[in-house]
């Protein structure tokens, strides 16, 4: 990436050969200050363009953002929208990248790109011939139940680089941005239940 400095000499590289030209170089502070002038334009679009690789990623955009946000529905069912910068990216990119895979390693991983740690716990029915001595005695319906147990609350530290000025140095959230995605997730046919342990 070029500063200005770097414009600046290069537009003066470029110009013509001559007594007028090298006087006009030398002497002239309006002819200076329009060579300065383009080359903080030129600076500044070189800057811009270094830029735009990042705003085209919803983990890695803070101008697009907001658009990145509207274009995967957030906040969506949620109560509260996520607040922080890195909070607000891992939102956009999880919903926008989320495969449609309910399988529970699929949704621990979910959980763990949004900061939470969950397990996952499957009832299943008690069934002659197949269940052993001991297992628990769950009616059929059993098996369309699943609990979510969420291992604490959501603690996101400020990053230098990454948070902007202004945000709290500690973040800590209940796991309503969770719910609300794993609501949406849900099997029709399946009633989903949340834990909370240590929060």
């Amino acid at each position: 990436m070029f500063n200005a400095e770097h414009y600046s000499q290069q537009l003066r590289d470029l110009l013509p050969e001559g007594p007028l030209w090298d006087s006009l170089k030398r002497l002239s502070s309006r002819f200076n200050g329009l060579v300065q002038a383009h080359a903080e334009e030129l600076a500044r679009i070189d800057n811009r363009i270094s830029n735009l690789p990042r705003e085209a990623n919803p983990a890695t955009a803070l101008e697009l953002l907001p658009d990145w946000e509207e274009f995967a529905g957030l906040p969506g069912c949620a109560l509260s929208a996520p607040e922080t910068v890195q909070e607000r990216r891992a939102a956009a990119a999880e919903k926008i990248t989320y495969d449609g895979d309910d399988s529970p390693a699929a949704i621990k991983a979910l959980a763990a790109t949004l900061g939470y740690d969950i397990e996952i716990i499957q009832y299943t029915p008690f069934i002659t011939g197949i269940s052993k001595t001991g297992d628990n005695l769950n009616p059929l319906e059993f098996r369309f139940i699943w609990r979510v147990q969420v291992n604490g609350p959501r603690a996101t530290p400020f990053r230098t680089g990454v948070s902007l000025t202004g945000e709290k140095l500690l973040t800590i959230a209940r796991a309503e941005d969770l719910e609300c995605l794993l609501k949406e997730i849900n099997p029709a046919h399946t009633k989903l239940f949340f834990e909370y342990q240590g929060v």
